[in-house]
């Protein structure tokens, strides 16, 4: 019996195999193309036609490419815009700006097909720096990433248990960005 129950049980173990190595970790993506979803641990990450997009349920930045360090972001459901100084303005929340952001992050993500995978980004400490227009993304601790733009010092950190994002201004000065509530349904 176990002679003709053997190569049965290996053709079952074939079948059950497959299935885990769809759960093995992907490989962190070496670029953002346009189209594709990326994210990094809670933060959903997708690149559109000029401007990189980058949520939680918490927050929501928009990195413009030609920027020279300024960009929007939606936190507590109030949209703002961030300067190198570190002081956010803002005078651009209204309906209709916050609609308009909205608006372009849902243009990029209607480019992904449904059925395309996530690809982590910057999953562990490393040199890897990923570009998109004058904005740079690198992973130097453990549970952070780091947003920088080529034309300042100033830099963007997401932290792994933030709801928001912490911003060091060109002047070194640190400002903290907590969400107290959530961005919506129209974020997930």
């Amino acid at each position: 019996v176990s002679t003709l129950a053997g190569p049965s049980s290996d053709d079952e173990n074939e079948e059950e195999s497959k299935p885990e190595k769809e759960d093995e970790p992907q490989e962190d993506a070496k670029e953002l193309q346009q189209g594709k979803p990326y994210h990094w641990r809670d933060w959903s990450i997708i690149r559109g036609r000029d401007c990189l997009y980058i949520w939680s349920d918490a927050a929501a930045l928009e990195l413009s490419n030609g920027s020279n360090g300024w960009f929007r972001f939606i936190l507590d459901g109030k949209l703002a815009t961030m300067y190198s100084s570190g002081s956010p303005e803002g005078g651009s929340d209204s309906s209709e700006s916050r609609s308009e952001f909205l608006e372009k992050l849902q243009r990029a993500r209607s480019q992904v097909k449904p059925s395309t995978t996530s690809q982590p980004i910057l999953s562990a400490p490393g040199p890897s720096k990923l570009t998109v227009g004058n904005w740079s993304l690198t992973c130097l601790k453990e549970g952070e990433i780091a947003i920088h733009n080529s034309d300042g010092q100033q830099a963007t950190i997401l932290k792994e248990d933030l709801p928001g994002f912490v911003f060091e201004s060109n002047r070194g000065t640190k400002h903290s960005f907590t969400a107290e509530t959530s961005l919506g349904s129209e974020f997930v």
